[in-house]
């Protein structure tokens, strides 16, 4: 049975993505502050364009799995999930909250081991 892609094409892929992703979030970043130009409206697209980068870091750095980068990311989408709480008021985003916070407890504990 033949593999469809080979690990370096998948690699090669992932990284493309993860640069169309910080892109993406840049771009939304500009035109967020375009149309509202403050920075309580940016919140949500400054916390994507942190994401997508701390992603990038770990991406491009291959060590996308390891301790520090994996906090980093959480924090990212733990600040999100604030951000969208207050935002919208919902149930799920509490949820989120509580699980962004146990990753990265967990993150923590193992980074101390």
């Amino acid at each position: 049975m033949s593999r469809l892609l080979t690990d370096e094409q998948v690699t090669l892929l992932s990284k493309g993505f993860v640069l169309l992703l910080l892109a993406i979030s840049l771009l939304a970043l500009v035109v967020e502050f375009r149309e509202d130009g403050t920075l309580v409206a940016l919140s949500g697209a400054l916390v994507f364009v942190y994401v997508s980068s701390v992603l990038a870091v770990g991406v491009f750095t291959d060590r996308l799995f390891a301790p520090e980068i994996q906090i980093a990311l959480f924090v990212g989408f733990t600040a999100y999930w604030v951000y969208d709480y207050f935002e919208r008021d919902t149930t799920l985003s509490i949820l989120l909250v509580v699980f962004g916070l146990a990753v990265f407890l967990q993150q923590g504990r193992r980074l101390l081991e």
